[in-house]
């Protein structure tokens, strides 16, 4: 089993890094804002929700690349290679524009979720500037999914330990030349400004390095019918459960119904989430692109050992989140916010909330993982959805109707995740069940 572990752990190491620097570039974002009072920082983190949302729509969009070439990569088809990478970033490009375009029209749409005027109005331009960076961070996915397919992940790694850098630098530079009552939108250009930077280091690396050019389509018209085909397929499927991403600008409209200080705490709490579900991420990402491969050429019982190998993965991660939240919580919650009852109300979420939400969090992510590395599309959607939607349900009714504790709302989530997860784990055991079941007719005629 330590085997098992070791090479998930092995191939999620770069991946991993890379995103929890991505994870570090927003981090920056929101210790800047921090020191501007609760309102601000409420209507930053809820902006920042909002594009995370859409960040999150368009990558997952974007998974289909990276299952692609797991897939084939023992076939060298350079044809084909060239076909996915570059169909993919045309469709990130589309998609970076559709939602920018929304952006835009965000003082229509963001009253929709309960915010109050003045949250509203101070999130549209933070929104705006954001939604500037969506094209440079789509086609960077895009290309970030094809290095982790071929195991290059180290050069994202690279690029994006350079825009944590570039960020922090950018930010203080424009803080410090612009006198401001908020720099909310100031720290938005500065983010969109990193974000462009990445895409092109990633870009001219392709190029030079492994000589694809990700805007030169395929001319072998077959490869590129097949992974239009293919990458669409995965994308609508994969857009349908990110959208369920939005449930967290519900939730957020929520607490800040109950109160501006449980909306401040609860976005420290996810922030915090965040950072570790960024870990278990990148362990999901090797784990699917694992179990692709093992799928493909019939190894069902590594299919296996890597699942339960992902199970004592999460649990680990769950006591450590755990256990850092009880000795060291206070330090951490300071980053965030100088205000006693902000760090007080997020320590509570924390320590009665934390290890269950983050346990079930990483269940969700590797059940997921398993499914799209067996190329399931449509249950683990459907299940995904409708989960989310009951779980808005119950925690509007919960904590709004029944005004129970504003931590039942995280329990809510953990239990709707759970459920999920087992759903979603037996339904890869049937697919897998099937494919034996047809491996050995296909022996037996």
């Amino acid at each position: 089993m330590f085997k098992y572990i070791k090479e998930l752990l092995t191939l999620s190491f770069p991946i991993t890094v890379a995103r929890i620097g991505t994870f570090l570039i927003v981090f920056i974002d929101v210790i800047m804002i921090g020191g501007e009072g609760a309102f601000t920082f409420n209507a930053y983190n809820s902006a920042n929700l909002i594009n995370t949302a859409f960040w999150l729509m368009g990558i997952s969009a974007l998974f289909g690349i990276r299952i692609l070439i797991s897939q084939n990569s023992q076939e060298s088809d350079e044809n084909l290679i060239q076909a996915i990478v570059s169909e993919g970033v045309y469709f990130a490009i589309g998609i970076a524009s559709c939602l920018f375009i929304v952006s835009l029209f965000s003082q229509s749409w963001i009253p929709l979720f309960g915010y109050s005027e003045d949250t509203y109005k101070a999130m549209i331009p933070v929104i705006i500037c954001l939604g500037l960076g969506l094209f440079g961070h789509m086609v960077y996915a895009a290309i970030s999914f094809y290095l982790e397919a071929t195991e290059k992940a180290k050069v994202a790694m690279w690029i994006v330990l350079f825009g944590i850098i570039l960020n922090f630098a950018l930010n203080h530079l424009l803080v410090f030349l612009f006198e401001a009552t908020s720099h909310s939108y100031l720290i938005a250009i500065a983010t969109s400004v990193v974000r462009t930077v990445m895409c092109l280091f990633a870009i001219l690396y392709v190029i030079k390095v492994c000589k694809i050019n990700p805007f030169s389509r395929s001319r072998h018209h077959d490869s590129r019918v097949y992974a239009r085909k293919e990458l669409y397929g995965h994308g609508v499927a994969s857009i349908a459960i990110a959208s369920m991403s939005f449930v967290s600008v519900f939730f957020s409209s929520i607490m800040e119904s109950i109160g501006i200080i449980e909306a401040a705490a609860f976005h420290i709490f996810m922030s915090l989430v965040g950072l570790i579900s960024n870990f278990t991420s990148g362990v999901a990402s090797a784990l699917s692109i694992k179990v692709g491969r093992s799928y493909s050429i019939g190894d069902y019982s590594d299919i296996t050992h890597y699942c339960i190998a992902t199970l004592w993965i999460s649990v680990a991660v769950s006591v450590l989140f755990h256990a850092t939240s009880l000795f060291a919580g206070g330090f951490v919650v300071g980053f965030y916010s100088i205000e006693n009852d902000v760090i007080t109300k997020s320590l509570e979420y924390l320590v009665i909330c934390g290890f269950i939400f983050v346990f079930c969090d990483v269940f969700i992510k590797g059940a997921s993982g398993v499914s799209r590395g067996l190329g399931d599309k449509k249950f683990t959607t459907l299940t995904i959805v409708l989960a989310n939607i009951v779980g808005v349900m119950l925690a509007y009714f919960m904590c709004i109707s029944l005004n129970m504790d504003s931590y039942y709302l995280f329990i809510c989530v953990a239990m709707v995740n759970l459920v999920s997860s087992v759903l979603i784990a037996l339904k890869s055991i049937q697919i897998i069940n099937e494919q034996q079941t047809l491996n050995r007719q296909s022996i037996g005629a």
